[in-house]
């Protein structure tokens, strides 16, 4: 009941890392990383990352950087534990490593920035997704180098995730998996998690975002109405229910709502989730 515990062995015949300095940029390095939407609004989250030097980069987010935002690197989540075993060496390409693994402890109130702190009760669900970043390199002078492309630039590290998000950018908050949190113990065939049909709701309500975006590219305004948007279809059936959708949008702004009775959930142009009140719409 005090905080989150994650656990991760990467697989690597050369296990290297250089960076040594809490907050350095360790995804510059290969590494570990942690994203966590507590209230799955899409904004207000946090980003762990750690290298196998034990480095630690956390950082909070009030928003996507898609959005406007940048990190908050003065974050440091306050009664955060982790650490790095590497089963082989470290930095040593004369010999072939089986990997490291990491530990992370993350207290629940050090991710309620913003957020209503609470911990989590019987099913409660969070949005999460993990992911590894890896470099290519070589090995010049006894040292792991990062190799360069016909540009002289270094060539694109690989990104895994957990949780496959469609797209090469984890911060798309909306796409993350689900932490569902239980009593039951995992792998308990009473222990089921069904998506929870606000989420299904929401899918409508992204499609439209993403369309907005895309137009405000082409015309530099947003669509003044879903048919602009090729959108026809406003009422669409979610798990058997009638959902209503609708949008209110200026040039700059826009908000698009659904609703199959009193809840009705929004998004607007800056990405933010919302529950609010049936309107007259």
């Amino acid at each position: 009941n005090k905080g989150l515990y994650i656990a991760a062995e990467l697989l690597d015949p050369h296990v290297w890392a250089y960076l040594k300095n809490y907050d350095d940029i360790v995804f510059y390095d290969n590494d570990f990383e942690v994203f966590i939407d507590p209230d799955n609004d899409t904004h207000r989250y946090y980003e762990f990352e750690v290298n196998a030097l034990n480095t630690m980069f956390d950082l909070f987010m009030t928003k996507p950087y898609r959005n406007g935002s940048g990190a908050m690197i003065t974050y440091n989540a306050p009664g955060m534990k982790w650490a790095v075993d590497v089963q082989g060496t470290l930095n040593n390409p004369s010999d072939i490593d089986k990997g490291w693994t990491v530990e992370l402890f993350i207290p629940f109130w050090a991710v309620s920035i913003a957020n209503s702190a609470k911990v989590p009760v019987d099913g409660d669900f969070w949005r999460i997704n993990f992911s590894r970043v890896q470099w290519k390199t070589e090995i010049k002078d006894g040292k792991y180098i990062k190799l360069k492309g016909a540009d002289g630039r270094n060539l694109p590290e690989f990104n895994w995730v957990w949780s496959s998000q469609g797209v090469i950018n984890m911060h798309f908050p909306e796409r993350w998996a689900y932490l569902h949190f239980s009593k039951q113990l995992s792998g308990d065939s009473k222990n089921s998690f069904t998506i929870p049909y606000s989420e299904e709701q929401k899918k409508y309500l992204w499609y439209v975002y993403y369309l907005q975006q895309d137009y405000y590219q082409k015309h530099k305004a947003y669509a003044s109405d879903l048919g602009k948007l090729g959108v026809t279809q406003l009422i669409f059936p979610v798990e058997g229910k009638e959902n209503k959708l609708w949008m209110e949008a200026g040039t700059h702004q826009f908000m698009v709502f659904i609703s199959s009775d009193e809840q009705v959930y929004s998004v607007n142009n800056e990405g933010l989730i919302q529950l609010r009140k049936r309107t007259s719409k």
